[in-house]
């Protein structure tokens, strides 16, 4: 492949060495390090081989040989004249010598050959026309485009034979490669080189192909001794440096412009060959491919006149897969922006036009572009957070100058402003981490001054710190923001309870002298955030500090009774002057209010009116609110509260209203809130009522007991019950006095709420049960006692009872705390019992009537069943009462016709169809029509006059017209057949009257259904005398009566007689 581009065609500058702006691999030092202390060693050789292809040109050619050679490398030149006087044994070859071997006799005996073969060239016009050949390229040059076309007549020119000259071009071109192999490094121009050679000799691959594999088994040959030269180190690599070229540059080859299948093939010669693995293979076509690539992009890094398509040209002509090129692409990328930043410290508006440039010739995307940026500057901008933070520390400059210096310095390395705040959140929480560890260390010695003297080190970063924050970022205005955002981890460096203790410290030393100034108020707020401490753990820390203080002087005020203003305000400027949080001061409040309280009702007793108002006078001063002391008031007066509510409600459990107002009056003297005594009122309530519930349970267990005694189940579980006692499936029992027992009590005192609610734009009052017993029972429990009392409202004997039963449905299932869908599914579960068996019964009496309707509305209603279930219900009983009637039709030895029409019958008063609703199946349906018929005919109910009995059945059983034909022909088949064969049989016996009777009762069958009577049994010969028979009886007096003429051609009909078949008989 040739390129355009200059730094890419010249032979002479060998892109494989390392360039200045690249670090060249170990590998490809220690090879330069090869060829610079090894130049000497073959300097002698090379001479010598130059020196004799001077003169061997010089006498074949006849010409200089730098005038002839002048436009190609020195390797080549030698190469050429190689060829030009007939070479060395080393062009003739046999089989390749396997892997660490060496074959001195077959060497040899390769050379001997090779030379016979280079001879034979010597003679005639062969020798004049490779002395040609060779002349030619050296004085056109590759680059010259008459090149190929002067090869091509070289042939004709000579005379020469197509195999020699091919063998001519091959040769040539295998010594081109051979004479590349003489120094390990690699050049665009050899690449050029040898592919402009293979098309100016019109080289096919697979001549190619044989050359390369030649030149493979000559380099082997020549170089297997160092390839595994243990002693000479310098040596084994320059020819393991030689292999790689030589696989390098046939792959190369292999690839110009040939077929996958072909270049597979090539490439396997060789694999074989040097038994190697495709692993080992491109490991090594990439240990002179990588190199290669990363030169040519680092001079692409520096010369602007390389372009995209310049690099991806040399991708695809040194064979480097896109992954790898990507990944040297970006490591050119990242070296460049490296050397910018730390070279000049900052990216001027050259620099960013130079690496835009870059971006689009590497094909680097703009994320990983800015994320190379990212990593490479984020150092160098550390570096400067921490100057700045230095400089704050300082204070000889403001705060703002600072941060505008910062600024500048992260646009001038176009640092991202998410990636700079990220940066500098780091940089800022290391710092307090590390004066945060130093702080601890003084404390594990104990050292107490130097642990505070620390921790005024870290407070006065931490104001820097706020004071830099809050110019950048507007939205921070409070010092905890900051601290938050910036300064989340300090306390990681230290252990569990160091951070309580360094907040305790620091807080007893702002405390010595009883006052805490508002700067120290602020200074603690920020220890506590910056330490990571919960409001919880630093109210109850100044609690240990300050709060013995203030406790003292309000204890003092207590004992005193001292309740005036001007105490008051003594013990505000205390709390103000310790600087004691409002929840630190009123928590200590509360304490010794609870203490005074604890004194007046020890004992259970109840507080009078003079001790509830002295209460009030101490709340005031505490300035303490009802809301602040109701926890206290309940831990002490609840249960007292309790108590008289238990009184107030007696034995029978319903409380007067006179007793209402007593409990109301107790509760403000008591001091009780209105939530904790409607709370203790309805624990109170919720006892008596598991009372009720318990008893109902007891019952409920008693009668399961007993009715395990003697059946197999408990049938108390399941209402689908059908036995004595048992009315619409659901049996009647005790259990229910107790729960409407309990319905009455929750409504008596009072404990159904209305509330206002507004639905689709409308208002309206609903009830509400505040008191459930929900979390008291399992869900299996109350729903069983629900279902149990539904079956009790239905089984009710008197009407008095149902009502006053059904009355305290509507609320039983919400006092238990049972919601919606489980009450709906009760009452779907019992009303479908119902419902089913009052319909079944009521169908085994006939259809449904008015009354029936009514009897389902009215449980429907009361259940609140939907509508759709309900008529569903309706719909599969119908339908399963036909179903019933199909089961006994097929279920009978035989099926009777009464029994069918009797299904038909109902199905048709019941809307119900056999084959939407039932499925009946065809051969079913046709079955039934067939019974039905054969009894119609055998009674006479189906005659010729009359037969709207089959169109009826058809229409019933939706039997289409074929079958509905075929089952009545078959039925009258059946009876005309069995009457014909008794005709014949009569016949044959001389019995003429009794076959004329056979033949006028199948006449009387086949009259329904006109048509042949298929009787094999009966020959042709015996119809025509049992017509002849018939006909001579029907005639009386010489004549035909018109209804006897229709009996004759009846019976030709049956017999399948044609006029024909009568006139030859006659």
């Amino acid at each position: 492949m040739l390129f355009g581009v200059a730094f890419l065609q010249g032979a002479s500058l060998p892109l494989s060495r390392p360039q200045p702006v690249l670090k060249p691999s170990f590998a490809r030092r220690r090879c330069l390090r090869f060829q610079v202390s090894r130049r000497a060693k073959f300097s002698a050789s090379a001479s010598e081989n130059s020196s004799y292809a001077r003169d061997a040109v010089k006498k074949e050619v006849g010409s200089a040989p730098d005038t002839v050679f002048g436009s190609l490398s020195a390797p080549l030149r030698a190469v050429l004249a190689a060829v030009a006087i007939g070479g060395s044994a080393s062009v003739g070859f046999t089989t390749a010598p396997q892997k660490g071997i060496l074959r001195p006799v077959a060497a040899v005996s390769g050379a001997v050959l090779a030379t016979a073969g280079i001879a034979s060239l010597r003679k005639g016009p062969e020798k004049a026309a490779r002395k040609y050949l060779a002349s030619l390229v050296a004085d056109l040059g590759l680059d010259n485009s008459e090149l190929a076309e002067r090869v091509a007549e070289t042939q004709s020119k000579f005379g020469v034979g197509d195999e020699v000259f091919e063998y001519m071009k091959q040769t040539l071109y295998q010594y081109f490669v051979l004479g590349m192999l003489r120094t390990s490094s690699v050049t665009f121009g050899e690449i050029s080189q040898l592919t402009r050679l293979k098309h100016v000799l019109g080289l096919d691959g697979a001549v190619v192909g044989d050359a390369h594999y030649e030149a493979s088994r000559a380099f082997y040959r020549t170089n297997v001794i160092h390839l595994e030269d243990e002693e000479d180190a310098v040596a084994r690599q320059n020819a393991q440096w030689k292999l790689n070229k030589l696989l390098f540059l046939s792959d190369r080859m292999y690839a110009d412009k040939d077929t996958e299948e072909a270049y597979r093939y090539e490439r396997s010669r060789l694999l074989k060959f040097f038994s190697l693995s495709m692993d080992e293979y491109n490991e090594r076509l990439e240990k002179v491919s990588l190199p290669f690539y990363k030169d040519v992009v680092a001079r692409a890094c520096v010369d602007t006149s390389v372009t995209q398509e310049d690099v991806l040209a040399a991708q695809a002509a040194l064979g480097v897969r896109e992954v790898q090129a990507e990944r040297i692409r970006v490591d050119a990328y990242a070296d460049r922006v490296e050397a910018l930043v730390s070279e000049k410290g900052r990216l001027d508006e050259v620099d960013s036009q130079s690496l835009s440039r870059l971006r689009t010739l590497l094909k680097i995307e703009d994320d990983r572009a800015t994320s190379t940026l990212k990593t490479l500057a984020e150092p160098v901008f550390r570096v400067e957070v921490g100057n700045a933070l230095d400089a704050i520390k300082k204070g000889d400059e403001s705060v703002a100058s600072i941060y505008g210096r910062l600024a500048l310095r992260q646009s001038e390395l176009s640092f991202p402003g998410e990636a700079a705040n990220e940066v500098i959140s780091k940089v800022l929480n290391e710092r307090a981490v590390e004066l945060a560890r130093v702080a601890s260390k003084y404390l594990r010695v104990q050292n107490i001054n130097g642990c505070i003297s620390e921790l005024n080190e870290l407070l006065k970063y931490v104001d820097g710190v706020i004071r830099l924050m809050q110019i950048s970022n507007d939205d921070l205005r409070d010092d905890a923001s900051v601290i938050e955002k910036f300064l989340p981890s300090v306390s990681k460096g230290l252990s569990r309870t160091e951070p309580l203790q360094m907040y305790r410290i620091f807080l007893s030393k702002c405390l010595e002298d009883r006052q805490v100034t508002e700067e120290e108020e602020k200074q603690i707020s920020r220890l506590r955030s910056v330490l990571g401490l919960s409001v919880k753990s630093a109210v109850d820390a100044f609690k240990l500090a300050a709060g013995p203080v203030y406790r003292k002087a309000v204890s003092s005020a207590l004992d005193e009774k001292s309740y005036g203003d001007d105490k008051k305000a003594e013990i505000t400027n205390i709390r103000q002057d310790l600087a004691l949080p409002e929840e630190t001061a009123k928590s200590i409040d509360v304490d010794l209010y609870r203490n005074i309280l604890h004194k007046k009702v020890d004992g259970n007793r109840i507080l009078q009116e003079q001790e509830a108002q002295e209460l009030f006078v101490i709340r005031n001063f505490l300035n303490l609110s009802e809301e602040d002391t109701a926890p206290v008031h309940k831990s002490y007066m609840g249960p007292v509260y309790e108590q008289s509510v238990t009184e107030a409600m007696g034995p029978t459990g319903i409380m007067l209203d006179e007793y209402k107002n007593g409990l109301e009056r107790l509760r403000d003297r008591l001091g009780l809130s209105k939530e904790d005594a409607d709370a203790a009122f309805n624990k109170v309530v919720k006892q008596r009522m598991l009372v009720y519930v318990n008893r109902a349970i007891s019952q409920l267990e008693k009668r399961s007991q007993f009715r395990g005694q003697s059946e197999e189940r408990d049938v108390g579980d399941d209402p689908n019950i059908k036995r004595a006692g048992a009315v619409l499936g659901i049996d009647a029992g005790g259990l229910p006095i107790e729960l409407s027992n309990l319905v009455d009590f929750y409504v008596r005192n009072g404990l159904v709420k209305e509330q206002e609610i507004e639905a689709e734009g409308e208002k309206r009052n609903v009830a509400t049960y505040p008191v459930t017993l929900r979390g008291d029972l399992q869900p299996k429990v109350y729903n069983e006692l629900y279902k149990q009392y539904v079956i009790q409202c239905f089984s009710a004997q008197t009407r008095n009872e149902k009502q006053r039963l059904f009355s305290a449905l509507d609320q039983l299932g919400s006092i238990l705390g049972m919601t919606e869908e489980e009450i709906g599914k009760i009452h779907s579960e019992i009303g479908t019992v119902i419902y089913k068996n009052y319909v079944n019964q009521a169908l085994l009496r006939g259809p449904i009537e008015e009354k029936d309707f009514d009897f389902l509305s009215n449980i429907q209603r009361m259940l609140s069943m939907k509508p759709d279930h309900c008529q569903g219900l309706l719909r599969d009983a119908k339908e399963n009462r036909v179903s019933v009637l199909l089961e006994k039709i097929f279920a009978q030895p035989k099926v009777l016709p009464e029994s069918v029409k009797k299904m038909r019958t109902t199905a048709a008063a019941l809307e119900v169809d056999l084959v939407k609703d039932l499925k009946v199946s065809a051969e079913q349906r046709g079955k039934l029509f067939g019974v039905e018929i054969d009894a119609a005919i055998d009674t006479g109910a189906l005659s010729p006059d009359n037969q709207s009995l089959v169109a009826e059945l058809q229409t019933s059983l939706q039997l289409d017209d074929e079958t509905t034909k075929n089952i009545l022909l078959e039925c009258i088949q059946r009876r005309t057949l069995s009457h014909l064969v008794q005709a014949a049989a009569s016949l044959r016996q001389n019995r003429s009257e009794t076959a004329v009777a056979e033949l006028k009762t199948m006449l009387r069958y086949g009259k329904l259904l006109p048509a042949k009577v298929n009787a094999p049994a009966v020959s042709v010969t015996e119809k025509q005398e049992l017509y002849l028979l018939f006909q001579a009886d029907v005639i009386t007096g010489g004549a035909i009566k018109e209804s006897a003429r229709e009996q004759i051609n009846l019976l030709k009909t049956m017999f399948g007689f044609s006029d024909a078949d009568l006139e030859v008989r006659v």
